[in-house]
């Protein structure tokens, strides 16, 4: 399974499995969108 590195514009980020939401990966790292 790939895993992508997510960078959010201000300065977070998080990695997300190919078969999961953005959303809900950056709620499981605990990034406040």
């Amino acid at each position: 399974m790939a895993s992508f590195k997510i960078s959010i514009e201000g300065g977070a980020s998080f990695d997300c499995a190919d078969d999961a939401y953005i959303l809900d990966a950056a709620e499981e790292a605990g990034v406040d969108l």
